[in-house]
């Protein structure tokens, strides 16, 4: 009699136990898929262009992605250049940063300031173009200037929404050609990935 009275209450404290370990497993795998693939996970709809946007390019550093400001903020990085990139003096190299606000307010404050965090003597310089905000569409604006007798750099800063996202290039070549050609198609692509992550 005595243990079918404190049978119940075992069934009770096994399915509390069982609830645990159910609840454990769930945050650990949850923890693992967000910690093997990030980006896919928090920030699904991104402006970050990949080798299947870039034809004829290789990543140098793989898509990462930053949580160190909690939820008002996410950070993302790629670095990709063409297979005959060599120093800047052929092909083309590019450095992107994507900085996802909370606060769209806080995504055109850093568009005003170029908010690089990196070193831009030429971004003093009139910038090469300069696209107002439109609706629907990024504002943006191009600085370039010559780095070497083989190539240029140039920077593209754009924001849209809670997206302000920076292109850094570098390349050269025969009258900087492939930077030019490459250069447009990129910043093409960027836009439009841009317009996509706010939709």
């Amino acid at each position: 009699m005595q243990f079918s009275k404190s049978l119940p209450f075992s069934i009770a404290n096994l399915n509390k136990d069982l609830f645990r370990v159910l609840l454990i497993l769930v945050i650990g795998i949850g923890g693992q898929i967000v910690v093997l693939n990030p980006v896919e996970i928090l920030a699904p709809k991104h402006p970050m262009i990949s080798t299947q946007d870039w034809l004829g390019s290789r990543e140098v550093s793989k898509l990462k992605f930053s949580r160190s400001w909690q939820w008002e903020k996410r950070v993302l990085t790629i670095r990709l250049r063409t297979v005959e990139y060599t120093s800047g003096h052929t092909g083309v190299e590019i450095w992107q940063r994507s900085v996802w606000y909370a606060n769209p307010e806080y995504a055109v404050q850093s568009f005003e300031r170029r908010d690089s965090g990196q070193f831009a003597s030429f971004a003093k310089q009139q910038p090469v173009m300069i696209t107002p905000a439109q609706e629907g569409k990024p504002a943006s604006v191009l600085y370039c200037h010559e780095y070497n007798t083989h190539g240029l750099k140039c920077t593209y800063f754009t924001y849209l929404g809670h997206w302000y996202t920076e292109v850094w290039f570098s390349g050269g070549g025969e009258d900087n050609y492939p930077l030019d050609s490459e250069m447009q198609k990129i910043i093409e692509i960027v836009d439009q990935l841009l317009i996509s992550a706010n939709e």
